[in-house]
């Protein structure tokens, strides 16, 4: 079995311990589907791979999966697995996993390939427009050339209406509207 993600120091024991219980397959009664101490997000995974490995044994017949680590969560755990195949091979050994555990990665926002045109528009809110127009996919071969974004009502730090026009290289020109108030954008 492939574990879903293992720590570096486990996987040789996991590696040992299934392969010393591989040789002889383990009784369950036909049909048992159990995964205990695991979150939901886990058992679906673990699952999933022993679902995946069954396709070569004509499907799984059972499985019980266990948490022997006390707690498992999402981010890490040890297991029990025993796993019989319909064809009635089976398995059953320990497992692992341990996904790193920090802040999210927080991207920055790509540059704009061009310097928008702000007409009557606060730079922060063309900036933002100028982004989503740009957005939308071009054709093969074409680059936007130039991006105007205009307010055709009053705009102000707080509230705003108007409209982006993004020229391409082929010389058409794509308009779309938009407003913003108190801070968010109404459509």
């Amino acid at each position: 079995m492939a574990a879903m993600i293992r720590a570096p120091g486990l996987l040789a024991v996991i590696l040992v311990a299934a392969a010393g219980l591989a040789a002889c397959a383990p009784s369950l009664p036909p049909g048992t589907r159990l995964c205990v101490g695991f979150p939901a997000e886990v058992c679906q995974r673990q699952v999933a791979e022993l679902e995946q490995e069954g396709m070569t044994h004509r499907g799984v017949a059972a499985y019980r999966i266990v948490c022997t680590s006390g707690q498992c969560t999402v981010e890490r755990g040890e297991g029990k697995l025993t796993v019989v195949f319909a064809d009635g091979t089976g398995r059953e050994g320990g497992f692992g996993y341990a996904v790193p555990v920090g802040p999210p990665h927080v991207g920055t926002e790509p540059p704009l390939t061009v310097v928008p045109v702000c007409l009557g528009v606060p730079r922060a809110q063309c900036e933002e427009f100028a982004r989503a127009a740009a957005s939308d996919p071009v054709s093969a071969g074409l680059t936007v050339e130039s991006i105007t974004v205009r307010c055709t009502k009053t705009c102000t730090e707080t509230n705003g209406e108007g409209e982006s026009l993004v020229t391409l290289t082929d010389g058409t020109t794509r308009t779309s509207g938009w407003s913003y108030m108190q801070g968010g954008f109404r459509d």
